[in-house]
Formats: C-alpha cells, sequence, structure tokens
C-alpha cells in the first residue's frame, strides 16, 4: 500500500511540471489606426493555434494575416501586387489577451523577435501591457511574393498558481490524517 501512495506521488510531482498558460480558446480584440482606412477582419471568434485569426485589409483588401499562438504572435504580408510602404502611423493593436485557466499576471517582455520586413520595423516598434500589444508599423516597408513577416514570443508573469501536485499532496494528506484518526477510534 505504501509503495502505491509513494508511486502515485511521484507521478504527481512529475507530471505536474506540464502546466502551461495559454492563449488558445480566448477571445482577443485587433484594432488597426488608421481605422478610416484599415480594417481589422476576424476570420474566427477565439484563437485557435494554427492559422491565422484576423487579416488586415486596407481598403478591403486583405494585405497582412495575424496569427496569434499560445504564447506568440505572427504578422504575415500576403498582398501580393505591389509593394506597401506604411506611413500614415499605422499602429496594429491586440487587446483583451487572457490566458486561459490562468486569471493573474499579464505580459513581462517579448523575445524571439524576429522581422523580414525590408525597412523600418524593429523590437523598439513594440509596445505591452500586462494584456495588451501595440505594434508600430508607420515607416515599415513589405515587398509581394517575399514570404515577409514579423513575429514575437510573449514572456508571461501568471502569478501565483497552485500547481497540481501540491494539491495533490495537500488532498493525500488530509485524506491520510481522516484515515489516521478513524483507525484510532
Amino acid at each position: 500500500m505504501t509503495k502505491k501512495i509513494i508511486g502515485l506521488l511521484l507521478f504527481l510531482v512529475l507530471h505536474s511540471m506540464s502546466a502551461n498558460a495559454s492563449l488558445i480558446g480566448d477571445e482577443v480584440s485587433c484594432g488597426m489606426i488608421p481605422g478610416s482606412i484599415w480594417d481589422c477582419t476576424p476570420l474566427t471568434s477565439n484563437i485557435v493555434g494554427s492559422g491565422s485569426e484576423y487579416t488586415l485589409d486596407l481598403v478591403r483588401r486583405p494585405f497582412f494575416e495575424v496569427d496569434l499562438g499560445a504564447n506568440s504572435v505572427a504578422l504575415n504580408y500576403i498582398w501580393d501586387e505591389t509593394a506597401l510602404g506604411m506611413e500614415a502611423g499605422e499602429v496594429l493593436s491586440l487587446s483583451s489577451l487572457d490566458w486561459a485557466g490562468f486569471p493573474g499576471g499579464g505580459i513581462i517582455g517579448i523575445e524571439n523577435f524576429l522581422s523580414t520586413a525590408t525597412s523600418g520595423i524593429d523590437v523598439s516598434d513594440i509596445s505591452f501591457g500586462p494584456h495588451n500589444i501595440d505594434i508600430l508599423l508607420h515607416q515599415s516597408f513589405w515587398i509581394p511574393h517575399d514570404q515577409q513577416f514579423l513575429s514575437f514570443d510573449l514572456i508571461v508573469d501568471h502569478g501565483q498558481v497552485p500547481a497540481p501536485a501540491t494539491l495533490a499532496l495537500f488532498g493525500l494528506g488530509l485524506a491520510g490524517l481522516g484515515w489516521s484518526r478513524r483507525k484510532k477510534t
């Protein structure tokens, strides 16, 4: 009996390390400035992980796809007719970024920044708050047929979240106390 309990505890401790927060399933708001010529068109109501969630449309023509992953953001240039130079103060704003199952915490940084835009965009063009990201696209230049994109990962602090193994150990401790108390009576 003791070996089974020790085995169960070891299993729970080893598998508790796999709990990760994710944006998958979250509803995110997308906006583009200036809104008079740009639209953020939803392709799905929730983040799905594979595939794009939005297109960025300039005068009703899709120029970019926005793909949100579990903890990542990618912007892909899809317009294949002409180059695009952005010079009207364009900003892509993603808000209401809340991680499924982890209500606390928020974005504290970005990492793995990569851009193949011809010019005008770097990591300093990205600003963030706990639950939002703004990407300054002003003065960036994009060329068709070149598979240009911008991507980065989010560094997130989820605060104090009890691990499943901790809760399991606590529950087993309470059960053990109850069992030992029952045995004495």
